[in-house]
């Protein structure tokens, strides 16, 4: 096989408002399963004293996950859920937010909503499995981490990430003309 490189998913950047100012609030976006970290993001949360926005789908698939170990724990002030949102509101949610937490548990193959977040300028706390070493430079455009420990310091850090930094590498790296 004659490897010359790999072709990452590209999103239209001039769709996606950067904003310059760190929001007050970490970010949840994508399905409700177990997969995808929401229990890690909230608890991350709670033990950051920081409030989460989470806009999720629910398939059929992971509704008992989420009425027995999600929806327990949405209080609407700390944690809040919005549900499943369009693109507008996909672009509200991140590029307002201060951190979006991409907490996976699985080796995620790609991950569009990182890319959607650096592209908003939103910094990136995420899980250092899949595909997230190649989407988010730790120390750059946020932080990959292992653990909660490690997340909470993290969005004590996150101050560090220069935003602009986030959307030129979303520039850079993920744009449909890349």
């Amino acid at each position: 096989l004659n490897f010359v490189n790999t072709v990452y998913n590209g999103v239209q950047i001039d769709k996606f408002t950067f904003n310059p100012k760190k929001g007050k609030y970490a970010a949840f976006l994508g399905r409700m399963s177990p997969e995808k970290g929401p229990l890690q993001a909230i608890q991350t949360a709670k033990k950051a004293k920081i409030p989460l926005i989470m806009a999720a789908k629910v398939d059929l698939v992971d509704k008992e996950y989420f009425n027995k170990k999600i929806k327990p724990l949405i209080d609407g002030k700390l944690i809040k859920f919005i549900g499943e949102v369009g693109h507008a509101g996909k672009v509200k949610l991140l590029k307002n937010a201060s951190v979006l937490l991409a907490l996976i548990q699985w080796e995620e193959p790609f991950g569009l909503f990182v890319v959607e977040a650096l592209a908003c300028g939103t910094p990136v706390i995420a899980t250092n499995r899949g595909s997230m070493p190649e989407l988010n430079q730790d120390g750059k455009t946020g932080f990959l981490v292992n653990n909660i420990n490690q997340t909470t310091k993290a969005i004590y850090n996150i101050n560090q990430i220069n935003r602009q930094g986030c959307r030129k590498l979303a520039e850079d790296r993920f744009s449909v003309e890349k």
